[in-house]
């Protein structure tokens, strides 16, 4: 079906993180945790990842793995791989019966301001189209501004309000047909 081949942008690739830098991540005490052959997951990245969810849905499907976490990953000459782990990004798991996909996404503070998180969520909603993927979804903070931007910038409408639990914050659920027009980006 589906399979774990980068999927690429102009700018970066979505790689996915394979099972072992996971759980590598789930274990760190801190300093970050090395992708071999792509570089360093950065300590800021590993405290925003939801292992438990991730590995519990890999545990039960190891074919899932292309819809669940995939590093952003940009060029960087200055580094052995040429290559730096800027964010992560992903779904919640295959498309639902409806062929709902939604996304989630977070980018190092330093990668952040640049367009990276848009064009990688974009790009991923492209891939997930391609893959069988009928609706896009975003479930955002309502305090989350630069989400809610993106939001609004791939042409998504809210659909509802929901409480999440795992965060403990009210979120607004957006959705939109895919593939997402030309104005996303």
């Amino acid at each position: 079906m589906t399979t774990g081949e980068p999927i690429v942008s102009a700018r970066c690739e979505l790689i996915v993180v394979p099972r072992a830098v996971l759980e590598a991540s789930k274990a760190s005490t801190g300093g970050g945790v090395d992708w071999p052959g792509i570089g360093p997951v950065p300590e800021e990245l590993i405290a925003t990842m939801p292992f438990g969810h991730w590995l519990t849905k890999l545990d039960a499907d190891p074919s899932v793995a292309a819809w669940l976490v995939r590093g952003i990953v940009v060029p960087d000459p200055r580094l052995p791989s040429g290559q730096r782990v800027v964010g992560h990004a992903g779904g919640h798991g295959r498309p639902d019966d409806d062929g709902r996909v939604e996304a989630g996404y977070t980018l190092a503070v330093a990668a952040r301001g640049q367009g990276l998180a848009t064009e990688a969520v974009t790009t991923w909603f492209g891939w997930a189209h391609r893959h069988g993927g009928r609706i896009a979804r975003l479930s955002v903070g309502e305090e989350n501004e630069p989400s809610l931007a993106i939001a609004a910038r791939l042409g998504l409408r809210k659909v509802d309000r929901m409480w999440d639990e795992d965060d403990q914050i009210w979120e607004t659920v957006f959705e939109a047909p895919l593939p997402l027009g030309p104005t996303a980006r």
